[in-house]
């Protein structure tokens, strides 16, 4: 049984709102941690913290792309475009999700 194309970019829409979630509350709290060192933390602590945290904005905007082209695409199925920006996007959004988790758990 084949699955139609339109139930494909409804999971995508779900599963891709689903990770911007995660990412954007465990970027909240990589910022919130910065915030919270003591005042005397070295500059370079700080900053590393704060590039971890601009980091997380890559992947989190993929993500919301990837949204954004799923559900723009259940309006105009007829586009190429948009269902190769979702169907591709997503797969590749989901790997820089991984990536930069396994860099921030690497690095903290």
């Amino acid at each position: 049984m084949e699955v139609p194309v339109k139930d494909i970019a409804i999971a995508v829409i779900g599963g891709a709102a689903g990770i911007a979630a995660i990412l954007l509350v465990f970027v909240a709290f990589v910022v919130g941690r910065a915030d919270s060192l003591p005042d005397t933390t070295p500059d370079k602590v700080i900053k590393k913290y704060t590039r971890i945290a601009k980091a997380g904005f890559v992947p989190l905007l993929a993500q919301v792309l990837t949204v954004f082209a799923a559900y723009w695409w259940l309006f105009r199925p007829s586009s190429c475009t948009l269902l190769a920006l979702w169907k591709y996007g997503f797969p590749i959004a989901l790997l820089g999700f991984l990536l930069y988790a396994a860099w921030v758990f690497w690095i903290l």
